[in-house]
């Protein structure tokens, strides 16, 4: 449900009890939402992507700053 793509659906019962029924949401309605999902996350992994460069150079000077050059 928190996904978009059931829906929950409350009904009364008897003395006061509560039926829950689980739907899922109509397909395209599923699409949009798997689609804006899928949007979010490759723009995630462009950023990322683009960032590589920097964060390998940054990653490497870490590691040189810990353990000192291979050399000595």
């Amino acid at each position: 449900m928190e996904k978009g793509l059931a829906v929950r659906e409350e009904s009364l019962i008897g003395l006061g009890g509560y039926q829950y029924v689980y739907r899922a949401v109509p397909p395209e309605r599923m699409k949009e939402a798997i689609m804006k999902n899928l949007e979010h996350w490759y723009g995630q992994m462009i950023k990322e992507l683009n960032n590589l460069p920097e964060k390998l150079e940054e990653m490497g000077r870490s590691c040189l700053d810990r353990y000192g050059s291979a050399a000595g």
